[in-house]
């Protein structure tokens, strides 16, 4: 999932723009996009599901989205982002997405406000701004590339483990056999391909399901910690708090139950 393997040229800047989606928004793209695009994180946090891979970006990511492809966005924390589209000479490459690139933010705000202005020059410096961003997405990437066989290893362990949510027995080393490596080297793939050790990972998406849980159901706090895979109730609700900020029988109330 390199985004280049030589450098392309950028054919055209075609529009930039600031959006906002609500938490819970799901969106599905049935149709391929009509063009590349780079996306910078805000706020929020949000997942691009692929038809062969999930790609998770919060704040301070930044997402590249091929022209031509076809993906759902499903969002978990409410997502504010800036966006450019755009065409490279030629499409084919592969979604994208990589954390801890906050550098770029006053470069796509820089963008936005230049793309707003409208002047003579405003296409030209915009452009420009986008090369700019390219190049910085090139060279970070180039530094922490992981194989294709690595990433596919990655993302079979996630669906694995969202497979798997509701098992409190499932353990790092179960998932890493499922998928054929050690369980030290899922360790180091996960981390790289999302960013944060699978365990986290793992974590994340149980509190995501208990947060449904909470607001769509009247079950207990303890029934809905072990529906999630934690051991105890007093375990999940420091988990669920160390996440969010809010005990889960705080979030319930501020959410209508």
């Amino acid at each position: 999932m390199k985004i280049i393997d030589d450098t392309y040229r950028i054919d055209s800047l075609l529009d930039i723009m600031r959006g906002c989606m609500r938490e819970g928004s799901v969106v599905e793209r049935r149709e391929g996009r009509p063009s590349d695009c780079f996306v910078y994180v805000l706020e929020g946090a949000v997942d691009y599901r692929f038809p062969d891979c999930t790609c998770s970006v919060a704040a301070g990511s930044v997402m590249y989205l091929p022209r031509g492809s076809t993906y759902q966005i499903v969002v978990s924390e409410e997502y504010h982002h800036i966006y450019i589209d755009f065409e490279f000479e030629r499409a084919g490459m592969e979604p994208v997405a990589m954390e801890k690139l906050e550098s770029l933010e006053g470069l796509f705000r820089r963008a936005l406000h230049r793309w707003l202005k409208g002047s003579g020059s405003s296409m030209l410096i915009c452009t420009g701004i986008l090369y700019e961003i390219y190049g910085q997405m090139m060279e970070k990437q180039r530094s922490r590339y992981v194989s294709r066989a690595d990433r596919q290893a990655a993302v079979r362990a996630a669906d694995r483990m969202l497979e798997r949510l509701g098992d409190r027995e499932m353990h790092l080393t179960d998932v890493a056999e499922h998928v054929g490596v050690s369980a030290a080297h899922l360790r180091r793939l996960f981390h790289a391909v999302y960013g944060v050790p699978p365990i986290s990972y793992l974590q994340q998406m149980r509190v995501q399901q208990a947060k449904r849980q909470l607001i769509e159901t009247d079950q207990s706090i303890e029934k809905i910690a072990g529906n999630c895979g934690f051991c105890n109730a007093y375990y999940f609700s420091r988990v669920f708090k160390s996440l969010t900020g809010t005990p889960p029988s705080i979030y319930r109330l501020e959410n209508g139950r």
